[in-house]
């Protein structure tokens, strides 16, 4: 009695298994996803965006410079403070509390004669130093409507932050004829700025 497989047997397997290995398709090589062209081709996407971002940071938005003031003005119109103070620069929030806010902004609107409305007339785009690093701002000019009395000139320095356009007393560069204020660009008492 034998035991185990026949020599026959084992030969006839061995041949069996090199004539199926004989016809097996060879294994593909494996390419790599990220190859020097589309790396190449990555960087260059990477470089447009980010210069367009960089652009659309940068860049000041009349519209939204515009639509900031006029939303700060309806604020302060309606005693809004705590929006008129959120509506302020970080370095502003920083110096001052709202409760100044409100109490400066309510002797404001009392020698104006109250305020109906804000219009923006003219955006000027500008940039304030924040360290070394220079800030997209806007200097904007307009026109303050009392409810009682005539219109009054004013200017008014709108500084882009991460969370978007705020007006920043602090960089200075703001006028109120009604008011008799007139800070030059850059004479605030801002210690960021």
């Amino acid at each position: 009695m034998t035991s185990g497989p026949s020599p026959e047997g084992v030969l006839e397997l061995r041949q069996a298994a090199a004539a199926l290995k004989r016809h097996s398709a060879p294994l593909p090589k494996r390419r790599r996803w990220l190859s020097g062209k589309r790396l190449a081709i990555l960087l260059v996407v990477d470089l447009v965006v980010g210069s367009l971002a960089w652009h659309y940071l940068t860049e000041g938005h009349p519209t939204a410079v515009a639509t900031t003031v006029e939303s700060v003005g309806s604020d302060a119109a309606h005693n809004n403070w705590s929006a008129v103070y959120n509506s302020l620069c970080s370095s502003d929030r920083a110096q001052i509390a709202e409760s100044d806010i409100a109490s400066a902004g309510e002797g404001a609107l009392l020698q104006l004669g109250g305020l109906h409305a804000v219009t923006v007339t003219h955006v000027t785009n500008t940039h304030v130093s924040l360290g070394p690093i220079p800030v997209p701002a806007a200097i904007v000019s307009g026109q303050l409507v009392p409810r009682i009395g005539p219109s009054s000139a004013y200017t008014v320095t709108v500084v882009r932050e991460v969370s978007g356009w705020h007006v920043c007393l602090s960089a200075g560069g703001y006028s109120s004829a009604a008011l008799g204020i007139n800070v030059p660009l850059g004479d605030g008492q801002g210690p960021a700025l």
